[in-house]
């Protein structure tokens, strides 16, 4: 679906392709979405400036959402006979971007005080799974003032953790933590193509069909 968060544009009829990358690190999920032979009314919404979020859902059994996140280019190529409309996609680029803080905390306010007010400055961003372990009140006030991705930096380094917007969602995972999802169990008849590799530092580096949800817990069989 493209569009705002008021209207929006279902295609379902016409082919898509697209390719993206999640990662826990806290910089936008990329992504290049394809739609061929958009009429050029629809189109001319894309060019224009209300048009600027989409929402991808897929699936076999039944669709989920794979990605969400900002438009930040459209591009029209042309290929035979197909007019093809190329979208460069951001997770969370706005507020990235753009978001800011300015602020003070009274004493006593905790890590997780200033998650929410990073938060609340994000016009596109809600909070999803905040894991703070360490919440140990400070014994002097606090200023929170620029940009807020910065304040969810410091918040990170702290607590160990890393964050990233994930569809519009907020994660901020220590390390060692996962999603709260139920675990996705893997196996070649599941989804799981080809054997696990094992990655420097701990963990499993594996390729399913789709599936893509960072933080999530996976077993393999």
């Amino acid at each position: 679906m493209l569009g705002s968060e008021e209207n929006g544009l279902v295609i379902d009829s016409l082919r898509v392709t697209f390719e993206f990358t999640k990662s826990i690190d806290n910089t936008p999920n990329k992504a290049e979405i394809r739609i061929w032979n958009l009429n050029r009314e629809h189109r001319e919404w894309l060019y224009g400036s209300d048009f600027r979020k989409v929402w991808l859902w897929a699936g076999y059994s039944e669709l989920r959402l794979l990605y969400a996140g900002d438009i930040t280019a459209v591009a029209l190529e042309r290929k035979e006979l197909d007019n093809v409309i190329v979208l460069t996609c951001n997770t969370g680029d706005t507020d990235m971007r753009e978001a800011r803080v300015s602020t003070t905390l009274a004493a006593g306010s905790t890590a997780n005080d200033h998650v929410k007010v990073a938060v609340a400055s994000m016009t596109g961003t809600t909070p999803g799974q905040v894991v703070l372990p360490k919440q140990r009140p400070l014994p002097r006030g606090k200023v929170l003032s620029g940009l807020s991705r910065d304040v969810l930096s410091e918040v990170a380094a702290e607590q160990g953790a890393d964050w990233s917007i994930q569809d519009g969602d907020l994660l901020l995972l220590p390390a060692g933590y996962v999603l709260d999802d139920q675990a996705v169990f893997l196996s070649q008849e599941t989804g799981l193509i080809g054997a696990p590799k094992e990655i420097k530092g701990g963990g499993l580096e594996l390729t399913c069909l789709i599936d893509p949800a960072p933080g999530l817990a996976a077993r393999c069989g």
